[in-house]
């Protein structure tokens, strides 16, 4: 019996992994996918204080996945917006909490959300900005990007957004049990050893097989505002990050 999350970002992979783990998990498995969508509202919650908005879905969230444990049922969420309430999950949980850390490298991941006009002003006044995250969220790690903010084009604050998720999983890995914490890169997502492995990491003993289907951007659409990939040389802590997770030498 497991209970398992996905910390990622989004647009790397998570409905794919969320088909691929359903497809070939057990019976005794549920794999979800964005359950609650933002009603984990990140920016308004935070680590240490994770029921400060609707606080009612996510303790009913949180009592559906206890009552799989209670009943010896075992549970994967492949969703990304539940990267701030891991710690509390793991609090909450009468059993050992595990993590996929799910990556890309950031210059895709904001070009892909841009396609869904993430941090792009909308036409319409009265319509709202669909902002991921914000650097005067509560807890946040990139809180120097608050003087800036304004200034920044829609791709950047993309970067932004990526940068603070992986300044938060690496907080969550200092505190992680290693035997916990399965690292998987996007560009390792369809790699035959990898998935063998990550089922071994989810407790299970069975076999892949051939892995028939790629990881591709479902919004085939062009981004919503303007790119310029050489902005993200603009933001020595965000190449630090991605320096960290092996992505450096796609931004030389």
């Amino acid at each position: 019996m497991s209970v398992v999350f996905v910390l990622s970002t989004g647009r790397c992979g998570t409905q794919w992994l969320h088909q691929f783990l359903n497809s070939r998990l057990p019976d005794s498995w549920e794999a979800s996918h964005e359950p609650i969508n933002f009603d984990y509202a990140p920016t308004d919650n935070s680590p240490s204080q994770p029921l400060n908005k609707n606080p009612q879905k996510l303790l009913n969230h949180l009592a559906y996945i206890q009552n799989r444990v209670k009943n010896h049922q075992s549970y994967v969420e492949c969703g990304f917006p539940c990267w701030r309430h891991l710690g509390w999950f793991s609090e909450e949980l009468d059993c050992p909490v595990k993590i996929i850390y799910l990556h890309r490298d950031p210059v895709q991941v904001s070009r892909s959300w841009l396609k869904q006009n993430a941090f792009v002003q909308p036409i319409l006044p009265h319509l709202g900005i669909k902002e991921l995250f914000h650097p005067a969220a509560p807890e946040a790690q990139l809180t120097h990007y608050q003087n800036s903010w304004r200034g920044l084009t829609s791709f950047e604050k993309g970067l932004y957004y990526w940068a603070e998720v992986q300044a938060q999983a690496a907080r969550y890995k200092t505190v992680w049990s290693t035997e916990n914490w399965f690292e998987l890169p996007f560009h390792q997502l369809t790699d035959q050893c990898v998935l063998q492995d990550l089922m071994g990491f989810l407790d299970t003993d069975v076999e892949i097989g051939n892995i028939d289907a790629v990881p591709r951007d479902r919004f085939q659409g062009i981004e919503q505002d303007v790119v310029d990939e050489t902005l993200i040389r603009r933001h020595p802590d965000i190449l630090q990050e991605a320096e960290k997770l092996g992505y450096s030498s796609y931004f030389s």
